[in-house]
């Protein structure tokens, strides 16, 4: 089970590093008529996919060393 946890960390936050404008829209955005992001909410988006990304290996390597 923390395997498939593991990856769904690992690829939501590669997603939220690797476009953090369409993570905030899919996360905010849609929420705000005509809304941009500001720089502070791109980096906070980009911050939070490396730590999603982190936790996710830390899963994967959590459920590949207890098998």
């Amino acid at each position: 089970m923390n395997g498939l946890f593991g990856i769904l960390f690992l690829l939501l936050g590669v997603f939220g590093l690797v476009t953090p404008r369409l993570a905030w829209y899919i996360s905010m955005g849609w929420r705000i008529e005509n809304a941009e992001p500001t720089p502070a909410a791109l980096m906070l988006q980009r911050v939070t996919g490396i730590f999603a990304a982190v936790i996710g290996l830390v899963l994967l390597l959590a459920a590949f060393s207890s098998t």
